[in-house]
């Protein structure tokens, strides 16, 4: 379940949520997905996207 968290909240931060909110959203803990996002790399494999279009991709995540 906790390795579940760190996973969405991955997705939600590449998908531009901040980290903050991202962990909050998840239950996930912030160091604990800071380390995962360096580790894996995620925030490089996501083009820069303006404000509505993330707003738009974070609400299709969390319906």
């Amino acid at each position: 379940m906790k390795r579940r968290g760190i996973k969405a909240a991955a997705q939600a931060y590449a998908h531009g949520a901040s980290l903050g909110k991202a962990a909050d959203l998840t239950g996930a803990g912030k160091q604990e997905l800071s380390e995962y996002i360096g580790v894996t790399r995620l925030s490089e494999k996501y083009p820069s996207m303006d404000v509505r279009k993330r707003l738009e991709v974070a609400r299709r995540i969390f319906e």
